[in-house]
């Protein structure tokens, strides 16, 4: 993998790397490190890979807007190149139907058939 390789040539000073989106929806990544006083707003929170061929993660404790939600599925895949985040049909239905559609929030099927919602909505 690139950030072990990287490491084992002595590139970069730790094993590991670091993402962040700001509050502009630009998104930053620090190789070997990370700039905990400039992106972090709480405690920094360090996940293990648990596929060795991408960046597979465990997926649980989930909470929306303060509640707990059970999904359907145990891993998630944390990719930098990703401009869209999957969820299955069945976490997405709920998700629209118990944290959504019930607090009014308006949403449409745009032609490419994703769905967007306005979420500047309290």
């Amino acid at each position: 993998m690139f950030v072990p390789s990287l490491y084992k040539q002595g590139a970069i000073k730790n094993n590991l790397f670091s993402m962040y989106i700001d509050s502009e929806g630009q998104s930053k990544i620090t190789l070997g490190g990370y700039d905990e006083e400039k992106y972090a707003s709480g405690p920094m929170k360090f996940y293990k890979i648990t596929n060795p061929t991408f960046w597979s993660l465990e997926f649980h404790d989930v909470e929306i807007g303060g509640e707990a939600f059970h999904t359907d599925v145990t891993s998630m895949m944390a990719d930098t190149g990703t401009s869209l985040n999957m969820i299955p049909d069945k976490d997405f239905f709920r998700i629209m139907d118990q944290h959504v559609k019930s607090k009014g929030m308006e949403c449409w099927v745009l032609p490419n058939t994703l769905t967007a919602c306005d979420c500047t909505q309290e």
